[in-house]
This record gives C-alpha cells, structure tokens and sequence, in this order.
C-alpha cells in the first residue's frame, strides 16, 4: 500500500457545499489487519481513512504537459479532472438538510467548525421537510471476533446515539475477591468507559455537558452500584445531568464488570 503514500486527494463535507478540501497521503499503517491511511490537509487538519475511503477520493496522477512549440497557439483551457465525490453519510428522507453533518471517521477524522458559505449548495436550497438529512456514521476501527457488526455513533438530527461501551482493559479478578480490591476494578473501569464516552461526544460533535440519556451496564449492581456512582458523581456536570438506568448485566466476561451507552445533542456550532 506504499504506492497510495505521496497521492493527492480531494475530498467533500457535509455543512461545506461543493468545495473540497485537498490533503495528501501522509503514511500508510497496519491496524490489527486493517491498512489505515494517514491524510494530512492543506489546512492543518489531519484525517484517517481506510481503503474503501480513500480510493473514491484519490485524484488522478498528473503526466506531465508536452513542451509548445514556438509560436503555437495557445491551448485551450485544461479541462477539470477532478470528480464530484460524495459525503460519506447516509440519506434518509423527511428532514431538513441543513443539519447534516460532516463525517469524522472514528478514526481521527478531519473536523471543521466554520459554517458553510452562503453561496453553498445548502445555503441556495430552502429549507423543507420534504428535503433530506444525512446520517453520519463514525465506525469502529478494531472490532472483536465475532462481535456483532455497528458503529460506535451515529448522529442524526441533532442527537447523537452511541452504542455500548466497554472497558479497553480489566484485570483478572481472584475467584472470590476482596470487597476492597473489586470496589477498586469497579471504580477503574467506570473511569475507563467514561473516558472513551467522552472522546466519542468529542469526535461526533458533542460533549458530556449535552447527554440526553446514559444507560449504565453494572455486572452486579448491588456491588458495583456504589463505585459506579462515586466516579460518576465526579465526572458528569452537576448543572447537566442526564436521564439514566442502571441496570445488572453479564457483559460477556467474568472480568467485565461495567460498560455505558448513550444519546446526547450535537453542538450548536456542528
């Protein structure tokens, strides 16, 4: 996959009309399997793809212009190579398109906080129910075996739903641990799931200030149900709290002792 690093690509935003940002292939990595191709933009911004991403938006190899001869007429204008490419998100129809959002891959993906100009196709268009909205999906970029195929958020409309997370790591717990020793991995892996809660609300245009609702995954809730709250009581904002269910759940592992999923609103400024 070398061959791609060095490439030009060009490539379109929801909330930004017809123009498109042109970046470069910075390198090339191997992610458990996956190729994931770091794009650096003419802005600054820095965006990853994987394959079936960055091929729609590669531009063409230039070759170079053949030498006039002297005193030839000049050419006429070179024609646009360039393709009109499309936004990775998902149509669906009945909503008002001035809320659709760029997409971010999961991945790091590039963001921007200006609005679209006013002489964008967006901007052009008016407003109707009848128009569409785009679904932006931000995917998992590692997904275990045999795990069920999703993205780790979706948002539409506003709202952004995010799916059940999981601690990135445990520790093997005794057979019959201490009350001490559980209290403390219950208390680790609350702080684990809310860090990777809030960097998903960060990449999809949101923040723990905006949730909506939390649903809480507890192995046993009559032990983990103090712990839980402690580090929760510590991390969520007093003036915005959310609506929540705790509930008692077997999470796939004697050692999984917590996971979360929820809805907030999108940002104003997305």
């Amino acid at each position: 996959m070398a061959e791609y690093v060095g490439r030009t690509i060009a490539k379109t935003f929801p909330g930004f009309g017809k123009k498109k940002f042109k970046g470069t292939v910075a390198s090339v990595s191997e992610v458990e399997g996956t190729q994931i191709f770091k794009i650096e933009y003419e802005d600054g911004d820095v965006e990853e793809l994987e394959l079936y991403e960055l091929q729609p938006v590669l531009q063409p190899v230039s070759k170079p212009t053949p030498a006039k001869r002297k005193g030839a007429e000049a050419s006429a204008p070179a024609l646009n190579t360039e393709q009109e490419e499309p936004y990775i998100t998902t149509a669906v129809p009945g909503a008002d398109e001035g809320a659709a959002k760029r997409h971010a891959a999961g991945k790091g993906n590039k963001s921007k906080s200006a609005a679209a100009p006013k002489d964008s196709r967006q901007a052009q268009r008016p407003s109707s129910s009848a128009e569409e909205e785009a679904i932006v999906r931000h995917p998992l970029v590692r997904q275990e075996a045999g795990q069920a195929l999703c993205s780790r958020s979706t948002t539409w409309g506003g709202t952004c739903y995010v799916s059940c997370i999981r601690p990135s790591a445990t520790q093997q717990l005794d057979e019959e641990p201490a009350e001490e020793q559980l209290a403390a991995e219950y208390e680790t892996q609350a702080r684990n799931v809310l860090e990777q809660l809030e960097a998903t609300l960060r990449l999809a245009g949101s923040s723990k200030d905006h949730l909506l609702s939390v649903t809480v995954l507890l192995k046993d809730i009559e032990k983990g149900s103090q712990p839980w709250a402690a580090i929760w009581n510590r991390w969520c904002s007093p003036s915005c709290l959310p609506a929540a269910l705790v509930q008692e759940s077997f999470l796939g592992s004697e050692d999984r002792l917590v996971a979360v999923s929820a809805t907030a609103a999108l940002r104003k400024d997305q």
